[in-house]
C-alpha cells in the first residue's frame, strides 16, 4: 500500500519564469541495507552537473561535468510542466532494505523535494529519476 503524506490541498501553480543558469534539479539516492549507491547529483540550466558520491560509488566527494544547456533546460521545463508542484512531498511503501529517491526542483528561489521509497511515486517522476541519471552520466561516478 503506498503512503502519501504532504499533498497540496489544492493545485498549485509552478513558477513561471524564464530559467536562469543557477535553476536545477537534483537527484539524491539514500543507502540501503546492501550495497546501494548513495550520491547527489544537481543538474543547473546552464548544463553544469554536480556530482557528490558518497558509498558504494567509484567517485567518492565532489567531481564535475556539463552537457548543453539546451538539454538541462528541456529537463527543467519537463518537470515544471509535468506538476511537479502539486505532487505531494513523500511517496512510501513500508517496505525494509531498500532505497529511496529524493527529487528536488529550484525554481527562482522556489524549491520543492519530493521523497519516493520503493518506487511509489507517480510513473512519470519515476521516468525521470532515471532520465536524470542518464543525462548526467552518473554511471561515469557510480561503476
Amino acid at each position: 500500500m503506498i503512503q502519501t503524506t504532504g499533498c497540496p490541498a489544492r493545485t498549485v501553480a509552478a513558477p513561471t519564469q524564464s530559467l536562469a543558469p543557477e535553476d536545477y534539479v537534483e537527484l539524491r539516492r539514500t543507502p540501503c541495507y546492501g550495497r546501494c549507491p548513495v550520491y547527489r547529483v544537481r543538474l543547473y540550466a546552464d548544463g553544469r552537473i554536480e556530482w557528490t558520491g558518497e558509498t558504494f560509488v567509484k567517485v567518492t566527494g565532489p567531481a564535475t561535468a556539463k552537457v548543453a544547456s539546451e538539454t538541462a533546460r528541456a529537463l527543467i521545463d519537463k518537470f515544471r510542466a509535468a506538476g511537479y508542484w502539486n505532487l505531494c512531498e513523500t511517496y512510501d511503501r513500508r517496505i525494509t532494505d531498500v532505497p529511496a529517491t529524493i527529487t528536488l526542483l529550484h525554481i527562482a528561489g522556489t524549491e520543492k523535494s519530493v521523497f519516493d521509497r520503493a518506487e511509489s511515486a507517480p510513473d512519470w517522476l519515476r521516468e525521470s529519476e532515471r532520465v536524470i541519471d542518464s543525462l548526467a552520466g552518473t554511471d561515469r561516478w557510480i561503476k
